[in-house]
C-alpha cells in the first residue's frame, strides 16, 4: 500500500517559463511544481503523485491589468484589488507590496488519494518551493472536472470539499467567494504541513 511506505525519497521540481524570455501583460512567468515520490515499492506511473501550476503576476506591472490580461482563469481573482490597483488590506498581508502568486490547476493521482492527506502534504510542499518574494497566494476553488458535466449539487459539494481540502493547507476563503488566499509570510503554510507530516507519521506512512 503507497500510503504504507516509509524511507521514501520526496524531491520537489519546479519549473518557471517566461514566453520570448521576459515578462509582459499578456505573458507573465508561468509555473509548473512536481513532486516526485522514489521507493523501490512504487512504480514509474505512481511516482509523480501530485502536480500544481499557475502563474507569478510581477508587482511591476499594474495588478489589475495583469490579472485581466492573459486569460479568464485569472480574471476570477480581479475582485482581490481595492481601487488603487493593490491587494486589498482586508487580506491583512505582512507583505502587500510583493508579487502575486496564483494557483490555476492542482491534482494528485487517484491511487494517492484518500490517503489521510498525503497528496496534501505533497502538493503543500510544492507550493513552499515556490513562495519567496511573494506577497499572497490566491486560488479559485472549483472543481473543473464538472465543468461540462455534473449537475449543480454535484459541483456545490465538489466547491465545498475543496474549500476545506485548500483551508487544510491554510487557505483563507475570501468573503463569500470561492477564492482563497494565503499569506505566504507567516507560518500558516509550514505548521499545515507539519500538521500533515506529523499525521501522516503517525499512522505510520510515508515518512521521507
Amino acid at each position: 500500500m503507497i500510503d504504507a511506505l516509509d524511507h521514501v525519497e520526496i524531491t520537489i521540481d519546479i519549473r518557471r517559463t517566461l514566453f520570448g524570455g521576459s515578462e509582459t501583460l499578456d505573458h507573465p512567468m508561468t509555473w509548473f511544481g512536481q513532486a516526485l515520490v522514489e521507493h523501490e515499492a512504487i512504480p514509474q506511473d505512481l511516482s509523480v503523485p501530485a502536480e500544481v501550476s499557475g502563474f507569478r503576476m510581477s508587482r511591476d506591472f499594474n495588478l489589475r491589468h495583469a490579472l485581466d490580461a492573459p486569460s479568464v482563469d485569472t480574471a476570477w481573482f480581479l475582485p482581490l484589488l481595492n481601487d488603487s490597483d493593490d491587494l486589498r488590506d482586508e487580506l491583512e498581508l505582512v507583505e502587500p507590496w510583493s508579487d502575486l502568486l496564483l494557483v490555476d490547476r492542482g491534482s494528485t493521482l487517484p491511487d494517492w488519494q484518500h490517503l489521510g492527506g498525503v497528496g496534501r502534504y505533497l502538493i503543500g510542499l510544492i507550493l513552499r518551493e515556490l513562495t519567496a518574494g511573494v506577497g499572497a497566494v490566491a486560488l479559485h476553488a472549483h472543481p473543473y472536472q464538472y465543468a461540462y458535466s455534473g449537475d449543480e449539487e454535484t459541483i456545490r459539494a465538489g466547491e465545498a470539499k475543496l474549500l476545506e481540502v485548500w483551508g487544510s493547507l491554510g487557505f483563507m476563503r475570501f468573503r463569500d467567494t470561492q477564492i482563497m488566499t494565503l499569506d505566504p509570510n507567516t507560518t500558516a503554510l509550514d505548521q499545515a504541513i507539519e500538521e500533515l507530516r506529523e499525521s501522516i507519521r503517525a499512522r505510520g506512512g510515508l515518512a521521507s
